[in-house]
């Protein structure tokens, strides 16, 4: 139990020790997205998703519509000349 204990001490204490991956949107120069372009394009996203389809189930058509946004952020976002990128901090 005490070999269990020191195993699992050490390896929450390696796991600080990790290099941290994170995303975001970039422009080709590697510069972040800008709040504004980011708030358009989730303002144009929620508004071209607001219809409601009554032939679904009310948790298929909710589902349906966040993936439909998000793939519209995705687009709006990669007009504006932006690119999904993933960045590893130490």
């Amino acid at each position: 139990m005490k070999v269990l204990a020191i195993g699992f001490a050490c390896i929450l204490a390696l796991a600080g020790c990790g290099a941290q991956v994170v995303g975001g949107w970039a422009d080709s120069s590697g510069y972040a997205a800008s709040e504004r372009d980011k708030a358009q394009c989730e303002y144009a996203a929620t508004k071209d998703t607001q219809g409601v389809n009554y032939s679904y189930g009310i948790l298929v058509q909710e589902m349906e519509r966040n993936s439909r946004r998000k793939e519209l952020f995705s687009l709006c976002m990669k007009s504006k000349g932006y690119v999904w990128t993933i960045r590893r901090i130490q």
